[in-house]
Formats: structure tokens, sequence, C-alpha cells
């Protein structure tokens, strides 16, 4: 079994795990944390499902962070966006948390099938997602709007 963390055991999905992450170390998402209750909520609710199910709800979220990425276009969209990427980010650190305690749970041949299942969904999630950030990281207005919260990556 691998030693390496639940967002590595989908390669194609490291990278963009990864952009999030440094999302979720950017000053303005420790500025604005969600309460310890609905953290454990959280949790909870992912903690209950299976590794399957946690990476569809992992895809799920990246998708909503794609799309909220794909909804800026002015530094108004931006602000409005604002929230809604912190709120993503959290939920990518509970369920990143949560799967890497799945991890002894594993089997060799289970992450292989979630490598197989969700590869091409990765892959059309980051043919999206690059795009976008590479338009709003040009666009001062939408930067200063954004403040910190792409400093990190």
């Amino acid at each position: 079994m691998s030693k390496l963390s639940f967002p590595s055991r989908i390669p194609t999905l490291l990278l963009a795990l990864s952009i999030l992450l440094r999302v979720a170390a950017s000053p303005v998402c420790a500025a604005d944390p969600a309460p310890a209750t609905a953290d454990a909520g959280l949790k909870a609710e992912y903690e209950a499902l299976s590794p399957d199910q946690l990476a569809q709800a992992l895809f799920d979220n990246l998708d909503r962070f794609v799309t909220t990425l794909e909804s800026i276009n002015d530094a108004e969209s931006a602000r409005k966006a604002k929230p809604k990427l912190v709120e993503i980010q959290r939920r990518m650190e509970i369920m990143t948390e949560v799967g890497e305690g799945m991890e002894p749970e594993m089997s060799e041949q289970e992450e292989q099938a979630l490598e197989e299942k969700y590869t091409p969904r990765m892959e059309a999630l980051m043919a999206r997602m690059m795009p976008a950030m590479m338009r709003i990281a040009g666009d001062e207005a939408v930067q200063k709007e954004l403040g910190d919260f792409f400093d990190s990556m």
C-alpha cells in the first residue's frame, strides 16, 4: 500500500489539489475561519463516506471551484466570488484530512480503480481551470479584489 497522502493517490488530481491547498494557506483563508462546529459537522459527514464517495465529493467541490473561477470577469464578480472560494477551500481541507485517514483502509486495487475512474474528470477540470486562473492573474482589478487569496499560488 502506498505511503502517500490521499490527494496524491490520484496522480492527475495532485496538481489541482496542490493548487487548492496553497489557496488554503493564504492569509485570506486564514482570516475567515468557519466555526469549529460547522467544521466538525462537515468532517463527520465526510467520514461517513466510502473512499469513492469522498473522491466524488472532492471532484464536485473542485468543479465548484473551477465554475467559481470561470464566473470572475471583473472586480464586482471577484468580490462576490471570494466568499465562495473561501468556503470551497475550507471543504477541501476537511476532505483531504478525512481522505488521509482512509489511507490504511484502501487496497492498491481500490486506489487504482479510483484513479482510473476519476482521471478523465480531473483532466477535464484542469483544462477548464488553467485558462480561468490565467485570465484572473492578468486582471489587476480582479487581483485587487481577491487580495492575498492567490498570492501563495
